[in-house]
């Protein structure tokens, strides 16, 4: 992370911080699940991230729940849950005290190891696998060859170092 926590105007159409970064508006967040007793302030998100401008990001989906036929290796339940019950339980006071930033969570919706998928990496590995079995005349390229060490992965959340706990006013 750039240690650089960025301010920008949410009702422009492409905000850019004061840094002159863009901001891309990703996803949606979905229901909410607040069981505050049972330490659960948890809300979903569903993100599809497509475009150039997101390099080796392009064509990740996480959130969604899906039928779609996956490979043995891809996990079907992609859907995400971020709890964010410890940060909103820190006082400014602890906060100052520790130092340390709060857990968030992050979990599928059956509690365990969230993930992502790059469908388009998954399904262009068909025509890579091929050129081994049917069509001598296919060779993939060296892009075609780096996408598929970009199918699946885990997901994980962390607050930006320039994050502060501070007191309501």
């Amino acid at each position: 992370m750039s240690g650089m926590c960025g301010i920008a105007d949410a009702s422009e159409a492409e905000p850019k911080d004061h840094y002159g970064v863009k901001q891309y508006r990703l996803g949606t967040l979905t229901a909410t699940n607040p069981q505050e007793a049972q330490g659960d302030r948890s809300f979903g998100i569903r993100m599809i991230i497509a475009g150039s401008q997101f390099g080796k990001l392009d064509g990740v989906v996480l959130g969604l729940s899906t039928s779609m036929p996956i490979d043995s290796e891809t996990p079907s339940n992609l859907g995400v849950r971020v709890n964010i019950h410890n940060l909103l339980n820190v006082s400014s006071e602890e906060f100052e005290e520790t130092g340390q930033l709060p857990n968030i969570s992050i979990t599928d919706s059956a509690n365990a190891i969230a993930n992502w998928v790059n469908f388009y990496n998954l399904y262009r590995g068909g025509y890579v696998k091929a050129k081994d079995k049917d069509d001598a005349n296919f060779e993939p390229s060296a892009e075609d060859l780096d996408q598929q060490k970009r199918i699946r992965g885990t997901l994980s959340i962390d607050l930006a170092d320039c994050y502060e706990v501070k007191k309501k006013s």
